[in-house]
C-alpha cells in the first residue's frame, strides 16, 4: 500500500531511486571477479568483396573501424597467423572502406549477436574505371629498359619507376581523356606522347610499350674567344634537339668544351650564355666531328671615379639605372677601374653614394653591345650642400609629421636623404637643378624648385574632405582586351603635377584617392612592344580602361593540310591568348589573323577523322607570313598491291594480316581481286608486320611503315616469290672499286662505270673490302620505293650470303643530284640502305651481319645530266667486310 501510494505520487522519484540501484550495482561489479562480470571482447575480422565479381580485394584499400556513435578509433590488432579488430560484445562499430577504383562504404554493426572469429564482410560497389600497363623497351633490341615515367591528367602527377624487379607499371585511373606520358631513361632520348585512356566497369587494360631510342653517338664543341683565340672557361650552353624540342645538353662550359650523345645526322641548335659575351644561337647537324664556335665579347663600360682635387681614384657607391629602369648596384674601388657590362642599348643613368663629397648624376650611351669598350669618368668635389626642408600646417603653423618629402634632379630621378618626422635632409650638387613635391593625408601636394637657400619651409593647406575621389586605372591590350602587367603610367594634375599611384595586383589597376573631379588631368603610357600615348585623362567613370596598340602587328594566314597526301584540307583552327580566342577571318581561302610581338599564342587545330595539333605557336615557322599545318589522319586505306600475276587458284585460301607493333593488335587484309591487292587501314604511328600465304607462293613477311607508300596513289608494291623459281643473281664477276680512304671521289667515280656482270649464277669468287653495284636494284625518283624487279634482283645477295654464314656487308645507298638541300638526299639514302637491309632481314638474313650506308649524291657513277643518267645513280653498292 505505501508503495502504491508512492508510485500515485510520484513516478519520477521511483525511476530516480531504480537508477541509483543500477548505478551502485554497477560500481559493485567492478570490483567483483572478472570471471563473474567482466565485458566478453570478441575477435572481428573484415573482409573486402569486389561486388561485381564477387572476388575479395587483396590490396589497394584502407578500412576504419569505430565506435558509434563516439567515434573512437578501433586499432587493428595482428598476429602471426591473423589480422583482426577486438571489440566488447554488444558494442555498435561503424566500418568504413575506401579503395583505388572502387566507391566509398560504411557499415554499421551491432556485436550483440556476433562470435569470437566472425567474418564482417564489405561490399564495395567499383568505379568505372581503367587499368594502363606501362613497358618500357629498347627501340631496337626490344629489351626491357630501366625508366621513370611521369604520367600526367590535368594537374595530377603520377611518377613511376621501371626496373629489374618491377618490369611493367600498372597504372589505376578514373577519368576518360587524354593522358600525357613522359619517359626517362639513362642513355635514351626523351619520350613524350599523349593517349586517350577510356573507363569501363569492369576495368578496362590498356597495354603501352613504349620503344625509347639511344643517344648512339658522342659529339664535341669546342667553344672560344674571338677576339683573343682562348678558350672559354665559364657559362653555360644547352644543347636542343631541333624536331622533338627536346634539351640533351644544358650545363656548364668546362675548358672551353662541351660534350653529349646525340643521334647521327638529327639537327641540333647550340644556345649560350656566357657573362661579357653575346648569347649565340647556331644549329647544326650532328656527325661526330668536332665543331668549333667563336663567341663574341660584350661591350664593357669601365666607370672611373676621381677625387676632383686630388685626382686620386675614390672607392663609392654607386647606382645604374638601364634604359628600361632597371637598377644596378655597383661598387668602385681606389685600386682599378669598375667594368660594367651592358645589357641594354640605350642611354643609362649613374649616381654616385659618397660619403663626405657632393654626390653627383651623370649619363652614358650604348649603342652596341658588341662595340669594344667604353669609358666614363666621374669626379667629385668634397664637402656638404646639405639641404633641409620643414613641412607646416598652413593655417596653425604646427609641424605636419607623417608629410612625405621627395627631392628629384633635373631627369626627374630621385635623391635619397634622411627623413625626420616633418623634416627631409638631403645633398644636393648646387650646380644642377633639383625640384621637390611634398604630401600629406589631408593635405593639397606642393611642388617647387629648390634655390639658393639651404633651408626650406612648405606651408600646406588642407583639402576639403568631401572633394576627392578615387579612381581606378586598368592597362589593357588593344586585341586581347586582357592586363598588360609591365606598364608604366604617370598623371599628371593640371597637365603639370605628378600624382601618386599605387598598383593593385588582386584588380590589375592602378589607383589613386586624389583625384579631384572638378580639376582636369592627363597622363603618360608606355609598355615594351606598345606604342606610347599621352592623352587627356576622361573622369567620365571611376574605374577607366585605357586601351594600348601593339606596334609589331602583322596579318598571318593559316591553312592545313593532310601530313601523307599533301592534300588541301578544310580544318577548323582557334588561336588563342591564355583562354582569349582571336579574331579571325577568310581571305582567299585561308584564315587569316592578326597577331603582335608582344603576345604568345596558343594555336588548336581540329578536323574530323584527323588527329589534332596543339601547340604554342611559334612565328618563325610561317613561311611568307603563313602557317601550313599538317594534319595526319586516324588511318589511311592502303592498298598492297601486289607485282605478281595472280591466278584463280592463287587466290584459294589466300590469308593475309597485319600486326602493329606498337600496341600487338592484328587485323586481317581483304584481298581485291579487282585491284590485284589486299586493303587495310593504317595509323600514321604504327609500326607493322605483315605476313601473306598465298597458293603457288612462298609465305611473305615484311616490316611496313605509313611513309612506305604512295601517298597520291594510297599504295604500297609487293612482290611475292613464286615456289621453285630460281632467283636472278647479281653478284658481279668484277669489282668496281677497292675500298681505299686515300681515293678522291673522282677516283671513285671513274672506278664504279664498271658495269656488273649479270649472270643466273652467283659469283662465289667475291673479295673482301671491294665494293659491288646491285645493277637492277633502284628507286622511284625522290621516293623510298624499289623499281618492279628489284626485289627479285635481291635474293642473289639473299643466297651468296646463306652460302656464306660468316659473310658481313654494308649496304651503301646513293641517289642523284636534285633538289638545293644536299642533306635530304643524304637522308634519303640512308632511307635507301635500310629498305634493302629490311628485305635481306625479312629473308632471314641477321641484323647482325648487315650495316647500312648513306651517301646521298657525293658519289655519282655518271654525270647527273640526263633523266637515264641520273635513275643510274639513284642506286644501292654492297661492300664485303668479312668473308
Amino acid at each position: 500500500m505505501i508503495f502504491r501510494s508512492l508510485k500515485n505520487k510520484d513516478n519520477k522519484a521511483i525511476l530516480m531511486v531504480r537508477g541509483f540501484v543500477f548505478i551502485v550495482f554497477g560500481l559493485i561489479s567492478l570490483f567483483v571477479s572478472n570471471d563473474t562480470f567482466a565485458f566478453e571482447n570478441i575477435k572481428l575480422k573484415v573482409v573486402v568483396i569486389n561486388s561485381f565479381d564477387g572476388n575479395q580485394l587483396q590490396s589497394n584499400f584502407d578500412i576504419k573501424v569505430t565506435l558509434d556513435p563516439s567515434g573512437q578509433v578501433v586499432k587493428l590488432t595482428s598476429n602471426k597467423k591473423e589480422s583482426y579488430y577486438e571489440v566488447s560484445r554488444g558494442q555498435v562499430i561503424k566500418v568504413s572502406v575506401t579503395a583505388v577504383g572502387f566507391y566509398t562504404e560504411q557499415k554499421v554493426v551491432e556485436t550483440e549477436n556476433l562470435n569470437d572469429g566472425d567474418v564482417i564482410e564489405v561490399q564495395m560497389n567499383p568505379k568505372p574505371s581503367g587499368k594502363l600497363v606501362l613497358t618500357t623497351v629498347d627501340s631496337e633490341t626490344k629489351d626491357p629498359v630501366v625508366a621513370d615515367v611521369e604520367i600526367v591528367y590535368f594537374s595530377r602527377i603520377n611518377k613511376e619507376k621501371i626496373n629489374e624487379q618491377n618490369t611493367q607499371v600498372s597504372y589505376f585511373y578514373e577519368m576518360k581523356g587524354k593522358y600525357k606520358i613522359t619517359t626517362n631513361a639513362d642513355g635514351y632520348l626523351k619520350d613524350y606522347r599523349e593517349i586517350d585512356l577510356d573507363i569501363s566497369a569492369n576495368q578496362k587494360t590498356e597495354n603501352l610499350i613504349i620503344e625509347l631510342v639511344k643517344n648512339r653517338m658522342k659529339q664535341e664543341v669546342s667553344l672560344f674567344d674571338v677576339s683573343t683565340n682562348g678558350k672559354i672557361s665559364s657559362g653555360t650552353a644547352v644543347i636542343t634537339h631541333d624536331e622533338t624540342g627536346q634539351k640533351i645538353f644544358e650545363g656548364k662550359i668546362e675548358n672551353g668544351i662541351i660534350q653529349f650523345d646525340g643521334n647521327r645526322n638529327d639537327n641540333y641548335t647550340l644556345t649560350t650564355k656566357v657573362n661579357g659575351f653575346s648569347d649565340l644561337k647556331s644549329p647544326f647537324l650532328l656527325d661526330g666531328k668536332p665543331k668549333k664556335y667563336g663567341l663574341t665579347p660584350n661591350s664593357t663600360l669601365q666607370i672611373e671615379i676621381f677625387d676632383e682635387e686630388s685626382n686620386q681614384r675614390l672607392g663609392v657607391d654607386l647606382e645604374i639605372i638601364s634604359p628600361s629602369g632597371k637598377k644596378f648596384k655597383a661598387i668602385t674601388t681606389n685600386k682599378e677601374s669598375y667594368n660594367f657590362t651592358p645589357t641594354e642599348t640605350g642611354t643609362y643613368t649613374i649616381e654616385s653614394k659618397a660619403t663626405g663629397y657632393i654626390n653627383r648624376s651623370g649619363n652614358f650611351s650604348i649603342k652596341s653591345l658588341t662595340a669594344g669598350n667604353t669609358f666614363y669618368t666621374l669626379r667629385l668635389k668634397k664637402g656638404s650642400n646639405e639641404y633641409v626642408i620643414n613641412v607646416f600646417d598652413y593655417e596653425t603653423k604646427n609641424p605636419i609629421n607623417n608629410a612625405l618629402v621627395k627631392v628629384f634632379n633635373e631627369q626627374s630621378r630621385e635623391i635619397q636623404g634622411k627623413a625626420n618626422k616633418n623634416q627631409k635632409t638631403v645633398n644636393l650638387d648646387a650646380e644642377k637643378k633639383h625640384f621637390y613635391e611634398v604630401s600629406a593625408a589631408g593635405y593639397n601636394d606642393y611642388t617647387a624648385n629648390v634655390g639658393f637657400d639651404k633651408s626650406i619651409q612648405v606651408f600646406l593647406k588642407k583639402k576639403l574632405a568631401d572633394s576627392l575621389i578615387t579612381v581606378e586605372i586598368k592597362v589593357i591590350d588593344e586585341q586581347t582586351r586582357l592586363s598588360i602587367k609591365d606598364a608604366r603610367l604617370r598623371v599628371f594634375e593640371d597637365n603639370v603635377k605628378a600624382l601618386a599611384l599605387s598598383f593593385d595586383p588582386s584588380i590589375s589597376s592602378f589607383v589613386s584617392n586624389k583625384i579631384n573631379p572638378k580639376l582636369s588631368y592627363s597622363y603618360e603610357l608606355s609598355a615594351k612592344g606598345y606604342n606610347n600615348l599621352r592623352q587627356t585623362l576622361a573622369l567620365n567613370d571611376r574605374k577607366i580602361e585605357l586601351v594600348m596598340t601593339a606596334f609589331e602587328i602583322s596579318n598571318f594566314y593559316f591553312s592545313a593540310f593532310d601530313a601523307f597526301t599533301k592534300e588541301k584540307i578544310d580544318a577548323e583552327f582557334s588561336i588563342k591568348v591564355g583562354q582569349v580566342p582571336i579574331k579571325q577571318d577568310i581571305e582567299d581561302g585561308k584564315v587569316k589573323v592578326s597577331l603582335s610581338g608582344t603576345n604568345n599564342y596558343n594555336l588548336d587545330v581540329q578536323k574530323d577523322n584527323y588527329k589534332g595539333v596543339s601547340k604554342l605557336l611559334d612565328k618563325r615557322e610561317a613561311e611568307n607570313d603563313e602557317f601550313k599545318i599538317g594534319l595526319f589522319r586516324e588511318s589511311y586505306p592502303i592498298l598492297f598491291k601486289l607485282n605478281n600475276k595472280v591466278e584463280a587458284e592463287n587466290i584459294s585460301g589466300v590469308k593475309a594480316t597485319i600486326r602493329n607493333k606498337v600496341d600487338n593488335k592484328s587485323e586481317n587484309l581483304i584481298y581485291d581481286e579487282s585491284k590485284n591487292g589486299f586493303s587495310g587501314n593504317i595509323s600514321p604511328e604504327g609500326n607493322y608486320f605483315i605476313e601473306i600465304n598465298m597458293n603457288g607462293f612462298e609465305n611473305f613477311t615484311g616490316a611496313f611503315v605509313l611513309k612506305q607508300a604512295n601517298p597520291e596513289k594510297l599504295e604500297y608494291g609487293l612482290t611475292l616469290k613464286p615456289i621453285k623459281k630460281v632467283a636472278e643473281k647479281v653478284i658481279p664477276e668484277k669489282p668496281i672499286a677497292k675500298v681505299e680512304e686515300s681515293k678522291v671521289k673522282s677516283e671513285v667515280a671513274k672506278q664504279t662505270e664498271v658495269s656488273p656482270i649479270e649472270s643466273p649464277k652467283p659469283t662465289l669468287d667475291i673479295k673482301k673490302g671491294v665494293k659491288y653495284p646491285l645493277e637492277g636494284v633502284n628507286f622511284e625518283k625522290s621516293k623510298t620505293v624499289l623499281v618492279k624487279g628489284a626485289e627479285v634482283k635481291l635474293d642473289g645477295v639473299v643466297d651468296y650470303l646463306k652460302q656464306n654464314p660468316k659473310a658481313q656487308i654494308e649496304v651503301a645507298g646513293h641517289t642523284d643530284n636534285e633538289g638545293t638541300d644536299q642533306r635530304l638526299n643524304q637522308r634519303l639514302s640512308e632511307f635507301r640502305a635500310k629498305v634493302v637491309a629490311n628485305y635481306l632481314f625479312n629473308k632471314g638474313i641477321s641484323p647482325d651481319r648487315i650495316t647500312t650506308v648513306g651517301k646521298g649524291s657525293s658519289e655519282p657513277i655518271v654525270p647527273n645530266d640526263t633523266d637515264e643518267n641520273k635513275s643510274k645513280n639513284r642506286r644501292i653498292e654492297i661492300l664485303i667486310l668479312e668473308d
